[in-house]
């Protein structure tokens, strides 16, 4: 499963292997779960994508050096999904914040039956109950899987989306804030007004080959849920200042493309995954065997001073700007979520400036984000031109 995909070694060896052996066959039987990943036609990119071990740009422009756009264009909008779903959350933050506070009062709160039996497999709806434990197992679903799954636990169950949501974020390897959150909304009915998904049992026995087939098992009719909170749309600020040339770099784990800037002499790199999350094992083996994979990938780099910090240990980190005389720290843009909340903690606190280095990718898509995703869909050739993935 994806949580195999370490490295940036293992990664490349994954999308050749899907170039070469998988993708011909992407779009006639992308949403059909075989249950193994040596028989499901999807990519297992996902968390590599997530963490930026590999880009969007460059899995794109790989694969088109061996296959014709028209013939991989399903896929390439499946690529800009996700870029879509975080494009959204940054011109959107109020979501995370509604969604977060949500989580508290449920934390304290929710612990009925219905509820552990769905997060233990135990509901008696067989496909669901499987996929209960190849989440906490594998660390895994199918896409198609994850929206089943989803609109079950919503529609069926009745259960929060919440706590769907964090449960697939504490599980999921490839689990990404924006498009777990939205994605979330999205199968309730809150992304798109007056749209929800529900499962059907025909086309979970269609897309699973008839291994699963939860007749008279499902509700016919999506739970109608309202929400009282405005959503209000905020407008996108790529701040790249680089005038100041910081000589501080830092590397995270929210991006592991390790694009240092020729002017830094301090290289911060974060030494351990975030331990004030609920992540499973598998989640945290995936964030510690990537970021042990730095010190290989900065050998090149000896001319820079490279301390490993603890992202949740704000007195240290203020202990080392003060003796390494930094007052402003740049950064890749690790999007909205628990990784920026902590460097804007150790900002406030150390008063150094954090500069978001945002990657060429998302400046260039992310403007297209705010609204639903055809007005993106639309544009995505215009895009790959301007990237220079595609010729003009």
């Amino acid at each position: 499963m994806s949580e195999k995909y370490y490295n940036n070694r293992q990664a490349i060896a994954q999308l050749e292997y899907f170039t070469s052996k998988v993708i011909k066959n992407y779009s006639k039987y992308r949403n059909y779960d075989f249950g193994e990943q040596k028989t499901n036609y999807v990519s297992y990119l996902s968390a590599s994508i997530n963490r930026r071990i590999v880009s969007e740009k460059d899995i794109i422009a790989h694969i088109l050096k061996f296959h014709r756009y028209n013939s991989i264009e399903k896929f390439i909008q499946e690529i800009c999904w996700g870029t879509y779903w975080k494009g959204f959350l940054e011109t959107h933050p109020m979501i995370w914040k509604y969604y977060l506070n949500k989580l508290e009062n449920f934390n304290e709160k929710y612990s009925n039956t219905i509820y552990q039996n769905a997060i233990l497999g135990k509901t008696g709806i067989e496909c669901f109950d499987f996929w209960s434990n190849q989440l906490h197992t594998d660390g895994y679903l199918h896409n198609h899987a994850r929206m089943w799954y989803a609109s079950i636990w919503i529609h069926t169950l009745k259960l929060p989306w919440e706590l769907g949501a964090s449960h697939f974020l504490e599980y999921l390897v490839d689990g990404d804030i924006a498009s777990n959150t939205l994605s979330w909304r999205w199968v309730a009915g809150l992304h798109t007004k007056g749209k929800t998904y529900l499962a059907r049992a025909d086309n979970i026995r269609k897309f699973t080959r008839g291994k699963f087939y939860p007749k008279n098992q499902l509700s016919k009719y999506p739970e109608k849920i309202q929400e009282q909170i405005q959503v209000p749309e905020q407008i996108l600020i790529f701040d790249n200042n680089r005038k100041n040339h910081n000589k501080c770099f830092l590397i995270h784990e929210n991006d592991l493309s390790i694009k240092i800037p020729k002017y830094c002499s301090v290289l911060l790199v974060q030494k351990k995954p975030l331990e004030n999350l609920k992540r499973s094992k598998i989640v945290i083996n995936f964030v510690q065997e990537s970021l042990k994979e730095i010190p290989n990938k900065i050998l090149n780099h000896k001319t820079i001073k490279v301390l490993y910090v603890d992202l949740e240990d704000a007195p240290a980190l203020c202990k080392i700007f003060k003796k390494e005389n930094i007052s402003s720290l740049e950064t890749a843009y690790p999007k909205i979520g628990y990784v920026k909340n902590h460097l804007e903690d150790v900002s406030q606190k150390s008063k150094v400036e954090i500069v978001y280095n945002y990657s060429k990718w998302d400046r260039t898509f992310w403007p297209y984000t705010s609204k639903g995703f055809f007005k993106l869909k639309q544009q995505i050739p215009v895009l790959l031109k301007k990237l220079e993935i595609i010729q003009k």
